[in-house]
């Protein structure tokens, strides 16, 4: 398992594709910014990323490859290990009446109670613990006070960092079991292509190949 624990984007060319005719199923479809709460603190033993106190994220990295040890890859294992779980549990409150801003707040603490911090909290600014994208919005959805309702499709990406290393990771969620016909299409496809993805990561594949 790798820092990039699983990967699931909605493709926009598609979501637009379905709302191209102006139904009343399309104007459910549509999402509109809510109220964006006071971003939420991290208790001061947590161990932070650097950009957690500014914002600002380093634009050079190392000058060299680094080989990790097998200290640093069960690290690595063990953050990703973490994101998965706080995934499961974001995935499980997305329920018809929940809003999104009530999804970050309780994988926020489910986080930090295991002593890790929630790495989109302030990276680059971004002023929440998870993204949550729902229906036309492509990724890194900015959790507020909207409310779910049955039959939206939505992406929560949730990383986590502990130990030095991030654990990152998403899962798309159909809110009440049942959507129509072709947003259950675009889900079903975003997995497929996810899962094909995911086969090519062995040693010696590049970057393109995925």
């Amino acid at each position: 398992m790798t820092g990039r624990c699983s990967i699931v984007r909605k493709s926009a060319g598609l979501l637009r594709s379905l709302c191209s005719a102006p139904t009343a199923s399309c104007s459910a479809l549509r999402v509109t910014p809510g109220q964006v709460s006071p971003r939420l603190a991290v208790p001061e033993h947590v161990e932070r990323p650097p950009y957690a106190n500014t914002g600002s994220v380093p634009r050079s990295g190392p000058n060299r490859i680094i080989i990790h040890d097998a200290k640093s890859i069960g690290r690595m294992r063990d953050s990703c290990k973490m994101a998965v779980e706080a995934r499961e549990f974001a995935l499980s409150l997305a329920k018809p009446g929940v809003t999104t801003d009530e999804i970050d707040r309780r994988t926020h603490e489910f986080i930090v109670q295991k002593n890790a911090y929630p790495s989109p909290l302030n990276y680059m600014g971004f002023p929440k613990s998870v993204c949550t994208s729902r229906n036309e919005v492509i990724c890194h959805g900015i959790p507020d006070d909207s409310e779910l309702h049955a039959g939206d499709i939505m992406n929560i990406d949730v990383s986590v960092y502990w130990r030095g290393f991030h654990g990152d990771t998403s899962d798309m969620v159909v809110v009440g079991g049942s959507t129509s016909p072709e947003r259950q299409a675009v889900v079903d496809a975003a997995r497929r292509a996810m899962y094909d993805g995911i086969s090519v990561c062995v040693p010696g594949a590049s970057f393109p190949d995925i």
